[in-house]
């Protein structure tokens, strides 16, 4: 797992396969908005890695940053438009991924997790939470005749607003989904990509959709 570049300071800490991460984000004399990360590479056995992270914020790092993106001086990938106090905003997340070989075919299975730690909505409890699966069979191809088959499964709930997956093709927040892809080389710059997605819409009846994407992509 990987972060951008931290507005304030970080401890880093890689010992063998043990790796730990502890950063500042908020450069503020008062505020603390913090994410602590402790991962571990081939856990249990070869090609398995794994991470647990904790997000924390305080009253006055809530307020510089929401001050920031209500007057459109900073964005972010996370939903913070979608909080009501900083208390919404801690929560731990899970992360683990198997890559192995089956029949000499390179198969990687990846899955995230987050749950929120308040319920600070009266009756949200069932509302925080976010799920993620992949399956990639085959890498990135490369040359021509190379392909890569992904499916995937998410379920993104109202208010797991940390959600890595709250983009416009997945409905955003309060989704859940199912999808795959197949990615074929036709030429050494061209790919030949067929996309299905299905969607449905957690808090009403029939409001989700379904698209079926073919492309040629050529890149020059």
């Amino acid at each position: 797992m990987q972060f951008g570049p931290l507005c304030g300071g970080q401890l880093v800490v890689n010992h063998e396969n043990f790796n730990f991460y502890l950063g500042e984000l908020v450069p503020t004399d008062e505020g603390l908005y913090l994410v602590a990360q402790l991962g571990y590479e081939d856990l249990f056995t070869e090609g398995l890695d794994a991470a647990v992270t904790y997000h924390f914020i305080n009253e006055d790092a809530w307020a510089h940053i929401m001050a920031d993106m209500e007057a459109g001086d900073l964005t972010s990938r996370w939903a913070f438009e979608n909080l009501e106090s900083p208390t919404d905003y801690r929560a731990i997340e899970g992360f683990g991924k198997f890559s192995t070989e089956l029949g000499g075919t390179p198969v990687s299975v990846q899955a995230n997790y987050l749950q929120n730690l308040e319920d600070t909505i009266p009756g949200a409890s069932e509302w925080t939470q976010a799920a993620w699966v992949q399956i990639t069979v085959m890498g990135k191809p490369s040359d021509p005749g190379d392909w890569q088959l992904t499916g995937e499964w998410g379920k993104v709930q109202a208010n797991s607003v940390l959600s890595w997956l709250t983009d416009a093709d997945r409905g955003s927040g309060d989704h859940e989904w199912i999808g795959g892809t197949w990615q074929y080389r036709l030429l050494k710059n061209t790919d030949f990509v067929v996309t299905y997605l299905s969607t449905d819409r957690l808090s009403r009846d029939n409001a989700g959709f379904d698209l079926l994407h073919v492309d040629v992509i050529a890149k020059i």
